[in-house]
């Protein structure tokens, strides 16, 4: 991979994190009265526009997984090689950050004063429970995406197979099984294998074992048109799905919005990069510490102030992007902390980033 492709992913990555930051400052409920135009806003936001966010990275993964693999190899010691690395990048780090969080909000709920803030509190849960919080479906709710992702590098032989000898031609039958059924498997009300997702890690796969260029410089009325696309769609297709009905075709509809804004940011980066030479910073190495560590502080700064002031949904939509800003530079101002004093254990935490 060149260096100028290497800078562009890990510019996109950053900010792609921040927009999950976003996504998870969602803040407001469904209200009954009638009155839902600033929910509606929320969610056309977090979950309408930001849909893509997710399904970029599965795709940048796909690609950097399968970097230096050769089609016309058998790749087994390289299989071994990449998958101990992405156990000790993302399976260590994914054991720390469920347990540190499952035992700080464990320990938070035996305190007397904060009992009545937590509605199903973990020391009540049996033991199955317990360990689904930990980490099935752990407590350190954004992890859903490296549980899977884990599970993604297991399967990446048999990957590697189809596409050397189907290329991309079963992508698209993937992609609209998303719109019928979430998930290959389903354990104890988990999703496992989402198609969704599977199916961009694949993409990536393919560009990364093909050889697929991926600048994108389109013509700036093809881009622009891109982007009205997948704010236009993403709008009609959240829009149904909340206020009319929510079948097949919407979630068809929804993904391809997705798709669109994949492309989208994708290209529109070439295109700022061709008059702006975008260059590394130290900020964008702290990514995956602010994944790891926004959402339950996010979850806890929500509940301090629903708990503590009278909020309507005007308050609410400032604080959606106030907590933002809160949240990330308490963060980023940690992570500088801690990687200047303690370098050794912010470099295990974020599987050496």
């Amino acid at each position: 991979m060149d260096k100028k492709l290497s800078t562009k992913i890990s510019i996109l990555s950053f900010f792609l994190l921040l927009f999950v930051v976003v996504i998870h400052c969602y803040n407001i409920e469904y209200n009954n009265s009638g009155n839902n135009e600033v929910w509606f806003i929320e969610n056309l936001i977090s979950n309408g526009y930001l849909e893509f966010v997710v399904p970029t990275f599965f795709f940048i993964s796909g690609y950097l997984f399968f970097l230096s693999f050769d089609l016309n190899n058998n790749n087994k010691l390289l299989f071994k090689s990449k998958l101990f690395k992405r156990l000790k990048t993302l399976g260590v780090p994914y054991l720390f950050w469920c347990t540190f969080w499952f035992l700080f909000i464990y320990l938070l709920q035996i305190i007397p004063l904060l009992k009545s803030y937590f509605s199903s509190p973990l020391h009540e849960m049996n033991l199955f429970n317990q360990f689904s919080n930990l980490i099935l479906e752990p407590i350190n709710y954004q992890f859903w995406f490296i549980r899977e992702l884990l599970l993604y590098f297991l399967i990446s032989p048999l990957i590697f197979i189809l596409l050397k000898y189907f290329k991309y031609y079963f992508l698209p039958i993937i992609f609209l099984l998303a719109s019928f059924k979430t998930s290959i498997f389903t354990i104890a009300e988990i999703d496992i294998f989402k198609y969704g997702m599977i199916v961009y890690f694949i993409f990536g796969a393919y560009c990364s074992l093909y050889k697929v260029n991926l600048t994108l410089k389109l013509n700036k009325y093809l881009a622009l048109l891109l982007l009205l696309l997948w704010i236009s769609i993403s709008t009609i297709a959240k829009y149904y799905e909340l206020f009319i009905v929510n079948d097949w075709k919407i979630i068809l509809l929804s993904d391809v919005g997705a798709l669109l804004g994949c492309i989208a940011i994708w290209s529109l980066y070439d295109i700022i990069e061709d008059k702006i030479q975008f260059k590394s910073h130290e900020v964008f190495s702290y990514g995956f510490f602010i994944y790891a560590t926004h959402g339950i502080p996010l979850l806890l700064l929500k509940k301090v102030e629903t708990a503590f002031f009278i909020l309507d949904d005007k308050k609410l939509f400032i604080l959606y992007f106030i907590n933002f800003l809160i949240t990330t530079v308490f963060i980023i101002l940690i992570a500088k902390f801690l990687k200047k004093t303690f370098p050794k254990f912010y470099f295990f935490t974020t599987g050496n980033r």
